[in-house]
């Protein structure tokens, strides 16, 4: 059995219906990750600046301040920039998607979803953007690690 993906990483939900956030924090829970949820935008914002964490799952459409202003909102931050956003929504037309790629996430999964899919691609983005976050001694591949030069033998894995 491989090793969680989220051990040593924090992740804020952010979805203003309750069920959504249960379900996401139980299968990153699973993962190792430490799990912060947020049901709107002000108050996705007021955690992000507090727990800062590795990874975002974030929700579009929300009352008040939407998905795409807390996206933008964080991007602008040292500390939103160096965070793993994935938009997590029902908005499918090409020009959300644009959007939210062009305001910086760096994932945009539709619902319905797969929430082990939305853990796995949160960690992978994550890690990319932090390499330093993992607790020392993961078996995980970590970002900037490059792969052997051709002919060497890799290191056997325990």
């Amino acid at each position: 059995m491989s090793e969680p993906l989220g051990i040593g990483l924090r992740a804020l939900v952010v979805d203003d219906e309750q069920p959504i956030r249960d379900l996401m924090r139980t299968v990153l829970e699973l993962e190792g990750w430490e799990v912060h949820e947020a049901e709107d935008g002000p108050q996705a914002l007021a955690l992000a600046r507090a727990e800062r964490p590795h990874g975002v799952v974030l929700d579009v459409m929300m009352p008040g301040v939407d998905g795409f202003d807390v996206l933008g909102a964080l991007r602008k931050t040292e500390y939103g920039r160096a965070m793993a956003i994935v938009m997590l929504t029902a908005k499918t037309r090409p020009t959300d998607i644009l959007r939210g790629t062009r305001l910086g996430a760096d994932l945009y999964v539709t619902k319905p979803f797969d929430p082990n899919h939305v853990a796995e691609r949160l960690a992978f983005h994550a890690l990319r953007r932090s390499p330093g976050a993992r607790t020392e001694g993961s078996s995980a591949v970590r970002p900037g690690r490059r792969r052997p030069p051709r002919g060497a033998r890799a290191e056997p894995t325990s």
